[in-house]
């Protein structure tokens, strides 16, 4: 078994061979403290140019396995959870102080704090007291509490008010975020599509309106099969150019085709199904 001073010339490593990676004040501080508590020194260098005070009352929860190396590389790569609850208790006072109402007074009093991580301090209310998340998310006491845990951590962060108390409520709200994510960019996907087959079908929509207003003698059938024809074969080139491949871009076919067929007198089937023999498909 490796002596206190070995042990600490090998956390000394772990942490030196792994400054590299500090890319926020938040993993400056969890650095600071880590080297603190096991005993190697203030080795960790500052690269910001301001100042980021180590608050030696921060506490790190571990998994119950972990090996003072091990804690070393979690405080490094973030894999670990400040003790947010602690820092909750020490800042409430001075918060509870800062703002007025009955009603966030309720809701400070009922709120846990969950973590912090990525710079986001995560409070939340238990289910049956959510109606009074709301006045943690007022502008003046989300602000104060920033200002105050940040002070606590030495470093900017944000406030993350969640559906939840436990750390499972906070995986699930960021599994939420994710899906979030990724339906709204989904749905701006689908937008620009349709924003684009729109503008293509669009332009084909006019060319057809202004086909017909250029004719002499509209109500004559010989003029109207002519036109016909002609618009037909511009649907035929259009389509090469044009692909009908969503659900958006069918609708702006489908507008050409009740347009074209309005105007030459014939059912809107017959000319879709003329159009598809003419393109082979």
């Amino acid at each position: 078994m490796a002596g206190a001073g070995a042990l600490g010339l090998e956390a000394r490593a772990l942490i030196t061979s792994n400054l590299s990676s500090i890319r926020s004040r938040t993993q400056y501080v969890m650095a600071r403290v880590a080297s603190n508590a096991l005993g190697v020194g203030a080795i960790v260098p500052n690269p910001f140019p301001t100042k980021a005070r180590v608050n030696p009352a921060i506490k790190f929860t571990f998994a119950v396995n972990f090996t003072p190396e091990r804690k070393v590389e979690a405080i490094m790569s973030g894999d670990m959870v400040v003790d947010a609850q602690g820092i909750w208790s020490e800042v409430l006072p001075e918060v509870r102080n800062g703002v007025t109402g009955v009603g966030v007074w309720q809701a400070l009093n009922a709120t846990i704090a969950v973590a912090t991580e990525n710079d986001q301090f995560v409070i939340g209310l238990p289910p049956e007291l959510g109606d009074l998340a709301g006045h943690l998310r007022l502008q003046q006491t989300k602000t104060l509490i920033e200002r105050l845990v940040g002070q606590k951590l030495g470093t900017k962060i944000t406030l993350r008010v969640i559906d939840g108390i436990t750390l499972h409520d906070w995986e699930t709200t960021k599994r939420r975020d994710v899906e979030a994510l990724r339906l709204q960019e989904q749905a701006m996907a689908r937008q620009r599509a349709d924003i684009q087959s729109r503008s293509n079908w669009e332009v084909v929509y006019e060319q057809v309106s202004r086909k017909f207003a250029s004719l002499q003698n509209k109500s004559l059938p010989q003029v109207r099969s002519k036109f016909f024809e002609e618009c037909v074969d511009l649907m035929v080139e259009s389509l090469k150019s044009i692909p009908k491949n969503d659900d958006n871009a069918e609708r702006n076919y489908a507008r050409c085709i009740e347009r074209i067929a309005t105007y030459s007198d014939l059912p809107s089937t017959f000319v879709a199904l003329y159009v598809s023999q003419k393109t082979g498909k």
